[in-house]
């Protein structure tokens, strides 16, 4: 494990013997090094450090860190609402328990991860293979492989939402080949009352899928969402109110101004800016290429800073992506051939 020192550059400050991630909270004040190692003295779970000196000394947890979770603790991705209010979440159950509820597979914790309570509702949150095609009786042949993902955004002190997306694949039926998609995403509401999370109203909205979400944290939210049988997704925001999408444009196209197939993959958001790596391919007209067909095809990483009006291109792939710091605005990279070598560089978007 290494820190940026003032000069720019990272110096090791600690080893460990397994694989280890870093996250922290939302303020960045407290920074928490998730382990594949064992707790100590046949406990279970796995090591978390925790450190409030920006990685200058660390404590070993007392506790282990969202335990009901399970799986790899080095794979968690927790959302910190605030310095010791975090979600984090897994799969959420399909089979219905009427007695004691379903999981949502998503966990609240008012004490920085050490203690967390399941969120639950009264039905599974996932619908089966056979909801999407009685939405598209005219799809005759369905594939094995689907899509699905959990978001979960807390809004204020009182208000949270998840949102868990799916979408299943299948023939095109007009049988010219191609793939066609059916989305679904369920979202149900949270109260909190008396300190305590109450599960409110599920509703399901056919034909939308949310590959990504986040919030700027001043109130706006925004997300790369897909509301067409093909699987693009485009960037739009939520109207934190009525909780509808308000599409913002076209992502670009790496190859503008020729013409190109796009698709968003990730965003970022930031206070002041957005940043999505996007993925084009473009097919070259028969008169330049005339043996036969094909194609080139390229990813990109491009920001806004007048939410999504307009996009300027970065130069650099999303490969090179390290981490973004939304408080600032801030994208830290790596040149492709520099990232074995910890050549890290950071660069403002405003």
């Amino acid at each position: 494990m290494s820190r940026l020192g003032a000069d720019g550059e990272f110096k090791p400050v600690a080893q460990l013997s397994g694989g280890a991630s870093l996250v922290a909270s939302a303020d960045g004040a407290r920074v928490f090094l998730l382990t594949d190692l064992q707790r100590p003295k046949g406990a279970e779970g796995q090591v978390v450090f925790s450190s409030d000196d920006q990685g200058k000394t660390w404590t070993l947890l007392a506790d282990d860190f969202f335990p009901g979770i399970g799986g790899a603790l080095v794979l968690l991705d927790p959302y910190f609402y605030s310095k010791d209010e975090v979600w984090a979440w897994g799969l959420p159950e399909e089979i219905e328990d009427e007695s004691n509820g379903v999981s949502t597979g998503v966990y609240y914790s008012s004490a920085g991860g050490l203690h967390s309570t399941p969120i639950m509702t009264p039905h599974s949150l996932v619908v089966g293979g056979e909801y999407a095609s009685g939405k598209r009786p005219d799809i005759k042949q369905w594939h094995d492989s689907s899509d699905q993902v959990t978001h979960v955004l807390q809004l204020d002190a009182r208000r949270a939402y998840i949102w868990v997306s799916q979408r299943f694949w299948g023939s095109s039926p007009d049988g010219k080949g191609g793939n066609v998609a059916a989305s679904v995403t369920t979202r149900v509401a949270l109260t909190r009352t008396a300190g305590a999370w109450q599960v409110g109203k599920i509703e399901r909205e056919d034909g939308l899928y949310i590959t990504d979400l986040g919030s700027n944290g001043a109130g706006r939210v925004f997300g790369l969402i897909d509301q067409g049988p093909g699987g693009q997704a485009m960037v739009a925001e939520m109207n934190t109110t009525t909780l509808a999408w308000q599409p913002l444009g076209d992502v670009p196209n790496v190859f503008a101004p020729l013409a190109a197939s796009t698709q968003a993959r990730k965003l970022w958001v930031g206070r002041d800016s957005l940043m999505i790596s996007t993925y084009s391919e473009h097919h070259p007209p028969r008169w330049l290429y005339g043996w036969g067909d094909a194609n080139i095809s390229a990813g990109a990483v491009f920001y806004s800073t007048d939410a999504g009006q307009g996009w300027r291109r970065l130069a650099l792939d999303d490969h090179g992506v390290l981490g973004f710091d939304g408080a600032s605005d801030r994208v830290f990279w790596a040149k492709q051939s520099q990232r074995d070598s910890v050549g890290i560089h950071t660069y403002g978007l405003h």
